[in-house]
């Protein structure tokens, strides 16, 4: 994924762990969050800071959305090709004293595609506005919207493998 150093403006490529633990936590949670809802990511202490200063690109070619069944659904961009999911990202220090970065991703209302099986789907930024996105405005907020549905499919089960 790629983050930008708040300090420095740098954007690096980084390897970060799912699940995001602010920086002023003391213990792991038992469940760090995986997802923070756009409409209210600017307000919630547990992802306020990380928005506002340590925003990041989670590169993905695919995602899952659950029906209420419980059946996983794909769905990627119609041409095929990778995009970048909005998300946050903190330093964390364990109980060892060992700095562990953490991130989530930033979810908004599905569009018509995926709001046939979930009322969510991830914030996709186009590549157009990634440097915006990781840029030192403290609240792109209008970046934050559902992805045009004509943008994207559903992907078919792939057969199981052997």
């Amino acid at each position: 994924m790629w983050r930008r150093h708040p300090q420095t403006g740098e954007v690096t490529e980084a390897k970060l762990r799912w699940g995001l633990i602010p920086h002023w936590m003391r213990a792991r949670p038992e469940k760090p969050p995986i997802n923070a809802r756009a409409e209210t990511i600017s307000e919630k202490p547990m992802f306020k800071e990380a928005y506002a200063r340590r925003r990041c690109i989670v590169p993905m070619d695919v995602f899952y959305e659950r029906d209420q069944n419980k059946k996983l659904h794909a769905f990627g961009a119609l041409d095929g090709n990778p995009f970048g999911v909005a998300g946050i990202w903190e330093n964390w220090r364990n109980a060892d004293g060992e700095w562990e970065r953490t991130f989530c991703i930033i979810t908004v209302p599905a569009n018509e595609l995926i709001g046939a099986v979930h009322d969510r789907m991830p914030a996709i930024i186009p590549i157009v506005e990634h440097p915006r996105w990781l840029g030192p405005d403290p609240d792109p907020r209008d970046l934050l919207k559902p992805y045009p549905a004509r943008l994207m499919k559903r992907i078919p089960k792939l057969p199981k493998r052997r």
